[in-house]
């Protein structure tokens, strides 16, 4: 996913730093700790990772020259770069890189991924000086998804080894450097990557009535419900965003009644994506296609990998409480009973990566009729001890996450050393498991898609685009 791909510049030099407009400020300038929108921004932006996907099969880097593969080993020949404080990038710091995202004394949000597939790293001596070799723990049908991690340099453990409230200076490989020297978040040239001579990110109360006003070149994350009015003003030009990203409830099967798939079903069945995509993530009136599609399984509609046999589920009310009835639980005067107490799911919600919690839990509320719900916010850092070790399993029913169509063994295989990295419940389904292998063939990922849409996992809820405005004139930054 690449979120500076719709930013918007200016390409002629400017003394004045263009503005970027923002609802709420980026977290860290940290890039192995980014995770919401505006810390993926600033990380695109000052940082660098070896490889970025752009979302539907292609790959791009400005580091890598040469690519070779055989079988679990993958060479790379590296693109002479400087980091910003001008030291030459190098071999070296791909594998501190490596190592500093596969500790787990530290854990970040690359952890889990990076021990699950990358082995070990060796840099290149005397004629092969400028490459290095990365043994992955398994052979891998497109080794460059474990290379998206962001790199840190060597030459700078205090930096690399740092958290994400560093006050250091961010040391980085991207098109613009990082200056936070006043607490703000100004951005400056630094090579000719770059469109723009100076780039400030300004927190605003409205963005979009911001922009419409005059203020700042764009606001590169819209609302749904902030569409109209931007879309009034002829100046100002709205981009569709693409994102690999399908928003899900993956369901905890150790967790009483769900276990039974027919119990998820029949949560499956009480959910209307629509009414619920409105009311989380909020709704353009004038459009009739949302910035998010509802969804039947892993893939989207559209996708070569999409099953058309598979509809996106329909709510029914009275086939959902006869599944739920027919499971051992009791209505009991219009509450659900379970082991003859309220039956009560805990979600868990990443806090700044998605919907708001409480409006979340408000609309779980009035869609799981019956049933009580709690929605329980998670950090970034609960999140990925939760993916790493599973301290949160016991605890939690479901949990809202966002996962990538490109790499879904890392959420529904089994968990093992090298696989399902990001399966924190641990589901498991054999014939699952052999498909992951085979995604190339478009049957076979028919097949996964309708197979995970009739076990239940997760509840696949909707895909989504992102939207970004952008004053008239300005030019994309090149990548």
């Amino acid at each position: 996913m690449c979120l500076a791909a719709g930013l918007l510049l200016a390409s002629s030099a400017q003394a004045k730093p263009q503005e970027i407009l923002l609802s709420r400020p980026p977290t860290t300038a940290q890039p192995l700790y980014a995770w919401t929108q505006e810390d993926e921004l600033v990380r695109q932006l000052v940082h660098a990772s070896l490889y970025t996907s752009d979302g539907q099969g292609g790959w791009h880097s400005d580091l890598v020259t040469d690519y070779a593969v055989n079988g679990p080993t993958v060479t790379l020949t590296l693109a002479k770069a400087r980091w910003h404080d001008k030291q030459p990038f190098g071999p070296a710091d791909v594998c501190a890189s490596i190592e500093r995202v596969r500790a787990t004394d530290r854990p970040t949000r690359f952890t889990a991924a990076a021990r699950a597939r990358i082995a070990s790293c060796s840099p290149g001596i005397r004629k092969d000086a400028d490459k290095v070799v990365i043994t992955l723990t398994t052979i891998q049908a497109e080794p460059r998804a474990a290379l998206q991690f962001p790199l840190v340099p060597a030459h700078d453990p205090a930096w690399a080894g740092s958290g994400p409230q560093s006050d250091l200076p961010p040391v980085g490989l991207g098109p613009y450097a990082l200056d936070r020297g006043d607490g703000g978040w100004h951005l400056t040239a630094f090579d000719d990557r770059a469109t723009a001579k100076k780039i400030d990110l300004v927190v605003v109360d409205d963005p979009a009535r911001r922009l419409v006003d005059g203020r700042g070149v764009g606001a590169p994350f819209l609302a749904p419900a902030d569409l109209a009015k931007v879309r009034a003003d002829p100046s100002i030009q709205l981009d569709v965003v693409p994102r690999d990203l399908t928003w899900v409830l993956l369901v905890n099967p150790t967790r009483g009644p769900l276990g039974e798939v027919a119990v998820r079903t029949a949560l499956d069945l009480l959910i209307d994506r629509s009414a619920l995509g409105g009311a989380v993530l909020g709704r353009d009136e004038q459009l009739k296609a949302q910035p998010w599609t509802p969804v039947s399984g892993p893939f989207p509609p559209g996708s070569p990998q999409y099953n058309a046999g598979v509809p996106v589920p329909l709510r029914d009310e009275r086939a959902a409480h006869a599944l739920l009835e027919a499971h051992g639980l009791v209505d009991e005067g219009g509450r659900w009973q379970w082991a003859g107490h309220p039956w009560t799911l805990r979600v868990a919600c990443p806090v700044g990566l998605g919907p708001d919690p409480q409006r979340l839990e408000l609309a779980l509320e009035e869609q799981l009729t019956g049933i009580d719900v709690e929605v329980v916010p998670q950090s970034a850092v609960q999140w990925w001890l939760s993916v790493l070790g599973g301290e949160h399993v016991e605890a939690t029913d479901l949990a809202l996450v966002p996962i990538s169509s490109t790499d879904l063994g890392a959420t529904f295989h089994s968990r093992t050393a090298t696989r399902g990295w990001a399966n924190p419940f641990g589901w498991s389904d054999p014939d699952v498991d052999g498909w992951l292998g085979a995604l190339a063939d478009r049957n076979t990922a028919q097949l996964l898609h309708a197979r995970l849409a009739e076990l239940h996992p997760a509840l696949f809820l909707w895909s989504v685009e992102g939207r970004a405005a952008w004053r008239g004139g300005f030019e994309p930054p090149t990548r």
